[in-house]
């Protein structure tokens, strides 16, 4: 089994109806095909977790965001589900930040299949059909009671 170590980062992104973003995963993603997840990525070498952050969602929305907020960190694992599993661990760092609805409008998604905003409830219902990202769920739900 091939391990990956590395430091990820994840946006808790709200709207102006206080629903969060996330993007569905296509069938050929190997970590939560099919599922909705929170937009985000790898940190690259000499990258810093904010950088990554502004990086990794400009390219998957085409949004220039620039003003993420820390809003905790936490550490993760999970497997693919590959025939060659491959064990994924590290630190995933959440930021957060607002997007209008004139820019939420302009999205336009380069990974997945598709995008939506969900408030708590929807986002609950999601997580009893599991089809969300359970650590992911757990850290938008905390942000969104808080």
């Amino acid at each position: 089994m091939e391990i990956i170590n590395k430091i990820y980062t994840s946006a808790i992104v709200i709207n102006d109806a206080g629903k969060s973003l996330w993007q569905l995963k296509d069938a050929s993603y190997p970590f939560w095909p099919n599922r909705w997840a929170t937009f985000g990525g790898g940190v690259k070498n000499g990258e810093t977790p904010l950088e990554c952050m502004i990086r990794e969602f400009g390219v998957e929305t085409g949004i220039p965001i620039k003003d993420f907020t820390l809003f905790c960190e936490k550490d993760f694992s999970d497997e693919s589900i590959l025939e060659n599993k491959i064990l994924r661990t590290g630190r995933i760092y959440y930021y957060s930040a607002r997007i209008s609805e004139t820019d939420a409008r302009k999205i336009k998604i380069t990974e997945g299949k598709d995008y939506d905003f969900f408030d708590r409830w929807q986002l609950r219902r999601l997580k009893a059909q599991n089809s969300i990202v359970p650590y992911q769920h757990e850290v938008v739900e905390n942000f969104l009671t808080v």
